[in-house]
Formats: C-alpha cells, sequence, structure tokens
C-alpha cells in the first residue's frame, strides 16, 4: 500500500508535468511597437538562459485530501525530474525520478521500487485517474513548454497594457490556449487551457542569482478540484548538477513497492 508521500509525491509529479505535457506554451504577440516575431525570439531567449533547476519546495497538492511535503527539486531542461521527499530531519523518504529512459518511484527505508506503468497504475487505482506522462519539464523551469511551434490565433494587449494576452493553437493536438505575459518584462505569468480544463500560473517572481525566477508555481485542474502549488526555497539556476543526478538509486535487491 502506498504511503501518503509517496502517492503525493506522484500525484505532484504527474500533475505538474501533465500540464507541461498537455499545456504547450504561447508566444505572446505585440502591440504595434513590436511584431509577433520579435517577442517571440525575445520568449525564446529569455527561456534558453535556463538550462537546469535545483531548489528546495515546500510542495502542496489538494486533490482528494491536502498534502504538504518538503522536497529537493532537480529539473534539467531536456527532460529529467527529481524529487526528493525528505521528513523533518531532512532524512530521504522517497526518490521520483522521471528521465527520457524510465519512470521510478523508490522508498530507501525498505528498499523497494515502483518502475515505469506501475508508478501511474498505482495512481489510478489509490486516486481514480491516470496521467499520460511525456517528457516535459518545463513548466519547473519557468519555461512555457513547446514555445516554438505554436500557431498565433489572436493577440492584445489587457486594457492597463500591462500583459500581452494571446490566443493559440497547438497545430499538433489542436488544443487552445491563452497565455498571459508581462508586457514589460516578458516573464510569463499564466497558462492556460481556452474550455478550463487546466491552468498554470508563474507567480513571486525574484531574483535567483542574477535571474527573474518564479518562486511559485501554481497548477489547477478546476473541474476535478485539484490543485500542486510548488513554494521554491533559494532555488540555483544554471550550476549544473551532477552527472549521476538522474541515475536510479536502486540497490540490487530491492523488492517492489505495492501499488
Amino acid at each position: 500500500m502506498l504511503k501518503p508521500w509517496a502517492l503525493g509525491l506522484m500525484l505532484t509529479a504527474s500533475l505538474t508535468l501533465a500540464a507541461c505535457q498537455t499545456t504547450p506554451g504561447g508566444s505572446p504577440a505585440g502591440d504595434e511597437t513590436i511584431t509577433v516575431s520579435q517577442l517571440r525570439d525575445r520568449l525564446l531567449a529569455r527561456q534558453n538562459e535556463v538550462k537546469n533547476l535545483k531548489s528546495f519546495v515546500r510542495t502542496t497538492v489538494e486533490a482528494q485530501r491536502r498534502l504538504t511535503f518538503n522536497q529537493v527539486l532537480l529539473v534539467d531542461g531536456g527532460g529529467s525530474v527529481r524529487m526528493d521527499t525528505l521528513n523533518m530531519f531532512g532524512q530521504t523518504l522517497g526518490v521520483f525520478i522521471h528521465s527520457p529512459a524510465k519512470t521510478l518511484l523508490y522508498e530507501p527505508r525498505r528498499n523497494a521500487t515502483l518502475e515505469g506503468d506501475a508508478v501511474w497504475n498505482a495512481m489510478e487505482r489509490t486516486v481514480g485517474m491516470r496521467i499520460d506522462f511525456r517528457r516535459y519539464a518545463g513548466v519547473f523551469l519557468g519555461h512555457i513548454p513547446h514555445l516554438a511551434d505554436l500557431r498565433i490565433n489572436s493577440a492584445r494587449l489587457s486594457p492597463d497594457k500591462s500583459r500581452y494576452q494571446i490566443q493559440v493553437t497547438n497545430p499538433a493536438t489542436g488544443e487552445k490556449l491563452e497565455v498571459q505575459v508581462d508586457a514589460f518584462t516578458h516573464r510569463p505569468q499564466v497558462l492556460r487551457r481556452q474550455d478550463g480544463e487546466y491552468e498554470v500560473r508563474w507567480e513571486d517572481y525574484k531574483l535567483a542569482g542574477e535571474r527573474e525566477f518564479p518562486h511559485r508555481l501554481v497548477i489547477e485542474f478546476p473541474a476535478r478540484g485539484e490543485t500542486v502549488t510548488l513554494e521554491y526555497n533559494n532555488p540555483s539556476i544554471n550550476i549544473g548538477l551532477p552527472a549521476d543526478a538522474f541515475d536510479f538509486p536502486v540497490p540490487s535487491g530491492a523488492g517492489s513497492l505495492s501499488g
């Protein structure tokens, strides 16, 4: 039987990365002073500056119940994510890793694992849903995923001229999205599916090193009553992650967790 921390860790990762996968990012267009291509290029340049991330995070999952965890988050722009859930003494309770090669949930105390589809099957049995997991970690990095690939349908400045409001379509899926970007800094603020199924918000921008970085990430699924909030504590950007950061820490002889 999965423990609450394991369920919460799986739910956090799946909701967040499902939002990445189904939320291909948008390219805002500007007013008469900037062209669509210029603003798209500026957004891409801004995103390309952030290659990886390491941060302590306080993660709150509100679904069938409310769960809060302290975690260490590692993200690589190539699509790999690692979340280590800690107890109150800083000891590791569990490790979730997703890379292009494998998805795994490992509990050191019992030396036991769930791997691959078993991770998501366990979630479906436990919380009644299954997420089609893809290899996009952009929202953790403050990125609009698939930024270069969207078709802009319309764009305008907000009435107070503080943000661009962009309607975009993902040509690959036909999904229609709205993107809101700060008109002055070009920082992404909101990514929302037009039918209201989900919304991603980047909030509390502050310096992380020399770059402005959102210290709060909120993902909501209003119809399902599910919200995931990650609050970053002293995030480190582009520090270079250890070569083995996304290797799978499973000693020989590890058993299987019950899903």
